[in-house]
């Protein structure tokens, strides 16, 4: 149980006192002690762990002020989000000194299973945030080739921090001091709280996963539930709708995984078409999640309480569909859609219409078993376009999903390489954790071909529409975005940015722009106004003419004010947590933060003193990824110029790091 040091045994020669001897059994007695109490933190590390993890946020409301409160708040973080790492690095270190200091074949044994744990806790907290129930329900809802394809770009990528791995592995270096100073002076570790570590670890994490299992399975259930509300709240709603007066004919284009870099392409498409200056492109749009399924929820279906909607569970929410009330209003709705029948958005919106379209799957691709290029469709919605029939058309269209090339058509045109695939990888995505940067550059590539082809769709669609001599109106917007340039495509579970930050896209054809001038005014006036597509519905009624018992935040009339924006609420190990795109008082209480640094950041410098915001810059933005992020929040950037006075050449990049953008 307890080997006594050599250096500390009791001398038996004939000059040792008694009085000499029991000090030194004194001693002896005060290590064993000692040693007993260190030991005992084998104990200590998994309940603190577990103590982090639910208390996280108390105790960062408990430290506000200072670095103290810097450091509490990463270090909790981690806790709350990557508990399973925590808890499986502890039973793979508590083994391995269970088997270098007690050589028991059977902690040898357990040795490979814990490993294999350890490395799948580090996949299910994936970059250091909890796999979300609504990421792999929609994986669950597709087929298994495309799902397969989500995985593998998902698995492509490690966001992480080196610091945050440190904390998530912050045990090892404890007991990787604890082993050394057991060799240093001939002790080994005691076995019972070791062994009550390993049960008290693999118990949590068991429990946790069964936990988050279940609440998965519930979530996934819930759609039903989600759909039975959705019945019975467009019923109750439906007397609280009114037609005043008629409006255009209403196209709308439901794009996927396309974020604002659409406006790029777009811009090029349109550039001599003679309707450019009647459409218009929105600056600060949001979807209401990163994912089809919840973002369509709220985008296709009327609110009695916007403001308040956005900190409210898929399953608690009250809401009429947009669908059914355009058809029982009298306006009518058809559905054409390049995505499966079988999935979400068409049993809730798609049953809901009075004429519903899907594309036959055809061709071959890897991944997916059949090619979905949107333009195969194109013609049925032209065609439809055309008719005298004045039914709302809605296109669902599927170019932007990854895997992105596959899902354009046979001969696509390329795209011409830009700066981010031009220069060197680390002077574009600086310290940017990729696994495969050959594949991610081709991911980029085939996400730029798969933005112009969704571009040259819609110029299609409104030309068509500029040929017609009853006044229509196209409103275009995408489902959630997509963060290709960090590799995490949609993925609820590592917020970003880019995958909430959405394009929206309005056309008024020729006869729209002379029959409702005031409202195509009225939307150039609000191009830069903060909007989210939780609210998008109220754009929509308002555009075919209908109203509300409410005043509705429509962009198509005078907005001079918009409610702070939420995003992406989900359920993480039991706690709720939202992104914060503007203020974040309403969340306080309701539900925690998941952090974005741009947010946060904008949101830091807007609360300083007028004058004050013009003074703040962004330190060392040396590569092309950081410099494009920091210009959309810093009003000035610091970058670090090294000057070649041999080679005649100027680099970017801070001594003694070398990473150079190309002079």
């Amino acid at each position: 149980m307890f080997a006594v040091p050599t250096f500390l045994k009791p001398s038996t020669s004939n000059g040792a006192t008694p009085v000499s001897v029991a000090r030194k059994r004194q001693g002896l007695k005060s290590i064993d002690a000692a040693w007993t109490a260190v030991n005992f933190a084998f104990l200590g590390l998994p309940v603190g762990a577990l103590l982090l993890h639910l208390y996280g946020a108390d105790i960062r409301a408990a430290v506000t002020v200072g670095v103290r409160a810097v450091v509490v708040s990463k270090v909790t973080e981690v806790f709350e989000q990557a508990i399973y790492t925590v808890l499986s690095c502890i039973i793979v270190c508590t083994l391995a000194v269970l088997r270098g200091f007690h050589n028991r074949r059977l902690f040898a044994a357990l040795m490979w299973p814990a490993l294999a744990i350890l490395s799948c806790s580090v996949l299910l907290d994936n970059k250091m945030g909890t796999v979300g129930a609504d990421s792999l329900a929609e994986i669950l809802s597709t087929n298994w080739r495309e799902a397969t394809a989500y995985t593998l770009q998902a698995l492509s990528t490690l966001a992480i921090s080196g610091t945050q791995l440190a904390v998530a592995l912050s045990p090892a270096w404890f007991y990787a001091l604890l082993a050394l100073f057991a060799k240093l002076v001939g002790l080994r570790p005691k076995l019972t709280p070791a062994i009550l570590s390993l049960v008290v670890s693999a118990t949590a994490l068991t429990v946790l996963f069964s936990r988050d299992t279940l609440r998965l399975a519930s979530v996934y259930q819930g759609t039903q539930l989600i759909q039975q509300r959705m019945i019975r709240a467009t019923g109750a709603e439906l007397t609280h709708f009114t037609r005043p007066r008629s409006g255009p004919r209403l196209v709308v284009y439901l794009g996927e995984s396309t974020n604002r870099e659409l406006y790029r392409a777009l811009a090029g498409r349109i550039e001599a078409a003679p309707f450019k200056d009647n459409v218009v492109w929105f600056e600060q749009v949001i979807s209401p999640h990163s994912h089809t399924a919840p973002s369509l929820l709220r985008a296709l279906t009327v609110s009695d309480d916007p403001r308040g909607d956005q900190l409210k569970y898929d399953t608690e929410l009250w809401r009429a569909n947009l669908i059914s009330v355009l058809n029982r209003m009298g306006v009518g709705a058809e559905w054409y859609s390049n995505q499966g029948r079988d999935e979400w958005p068409a049993k809730w919106f798609a049953t809901e219409a009075n004429h519903a379209c899907f594309q036959e799957q055809s061709g071959g691709s890897f991944f997916t078993g059949y090619r979905k290029p949107d333009s195969e469709l194109l013609p049925s919605i032209l065609r439809a376009i055309r008719s005298p029939e004045r039914s709302a058309i809605f296109f669902h269209s599927y170019a932007g999903h990854v895997p992105y090339c596959e899902n354009l058509p046979a001969g696509a045109p390329a795209v011409s390489r830009d700066v981010r695939t031009m220069l060197s990888f680390q002077a574009a995505f600086g310290d940017l954790l990729i696994l495969n940067r050959q594949r991610h550059l081709r991911e980029i590539n085939c996400y730029d071909r798969a933005l112009a082809y969704i571009a040259a769709n819609l110029d299609v669609v409104m030309k068509e529409m500029w040929k017609a001599t009853e006044p229509m109106v196209l409103v275009y917007f995408s489902d959630h975005g997509e963060d290709v340039l960090d590799g995490t495509g949609h993925d609820s579970s590592s917020a970003t940015f880019r995958k909430i930050e959405v394009p929206l896209v309005v056309f008024f054809n020729e006869a729209a722009g002379r029959h409702y001038r005031h409202e195509l005014d009225a939307a150039r006036a609000n191009k830069g106004i903060r909007y989210s597509l939780a609210w998008i519905s109220d754009s929509l009624l308002d555009i075919a003419g209908l109203a509300y018992k409410r005043d509705l935040l429509s962009i198509f009339r005078g907005l001079n004010q918009t409610p702070d924006r939420y995003s992406s609420l989900r359920i993480e190990h039991g706690k709720r947590s939202v992104i914060a795109v503007d203020g974040d008082r309403d969340a306080q209480g309701v539900a925690s933060l998941t952090n974005i640094d741009l947010y946060a950041k904008r949101r830091l410098i807007h609360s300083f003193p007028g004058g004050w915001e013009d003074r703040i810059c962004a330190h060392r933005a040396d590569s092309w990824m950081k410099f494009n992020e920091a210009a959309q929040v810093f009003p000035c950037l610091e970058i670090d110029l090294v000057l070649d006075a041999a080679g005649r050449q100027v680099y970017v990049f801070h001594p003694p790091k070398k990473t150079p953008i190309s002079p």
